[in-house]
């Protein structure tokens, strides 16, 4: 729940700070009325805002475009959002039957794809990120690819950094396999691969 950490811990501390900047612009002046059309548009302001955040925060611990969609229209649309949303090219290509895949087999697969982009936003200083995912055989393969700075991966896992040890619990709970690729200066890739049942 890394990511969805970081989101909840963005929205509260977004609020956190805007609520200071109020106490402190109404302590540093002299009482004095308030005309009440400002205050009223002050306010609707500020419901607005709360409105998105919470719509924001709804969408990414929920995405509802995942169990309506399906795993591909769900990956798209969450990459073309990260890139507005960072300014970081973003591709995304599907490959094979994916239809079918199920739906905490999808889950695991979307949330890693949002930690693995939030690491390369967070840590990689990277220009451009390629998300893959294709069937075949009996299984889904998920890639996330940037050409961004790279890491020790060694000392990435011992200091517990770079929200890995959540995707690789993700993954195992799905009886899957992550590996990671990474030089420094020469970017990261994440390969995961989650086994499907027999139909």
């Amino acid at each position: 729940m890394a990511a969805d950490g970081g989101k909840v811990d963005g929205f509260v501390r977004g609020n956190c700070r805007r609520n200071r900047g109020i106490e402190a612009r109404v302590n540093s002046r002299p009482a004095r009325p308030v005309p009440a059309r400002n205050s009223r548009r002050v306010h609707a302001s500020n419901t607005v805002e709360l409105a998105n955040g919470i719509r924001d925060l709804s969408h990414s611990l929920h995405p509802g475009v995942l169990q309506h969609a399906g795993l591909v229209p769900a990956l798209r649309g969450y990459c073309r959002g990260f890139q507005k949303e960072h300014g970081l090219t973003v591709t995304f290509e599907a490959t094979g039957e994916l239809a079918t895949v199920p739906p905490d087999v999808s889950l695991c697969l979307y949330r890693v794809t949002q930690e693995g982009l939030g690491n390369v936003a967070r840590h990689a200083t990277a220009h451009q990120a390629r998300v893959t995912v294709s069937r075949g055989g009996n299984g889904v393969v998920l890639t996330i690819h940037d050409d961004g700075s790279g890491f020790d991966l060694v000392a990435a896992r011992r200091g517990h950094g770079l929200g890995l040890i959540s995707v690789d619990e993700r993954v195992r709970l799905m009886g899957g396999h992550l590996t990671i690729d990474s030089t420094p200066q020469r970017g990261t890739e994440l390969r995961i691969t989650v086994p499907l049942s027999a139909e």
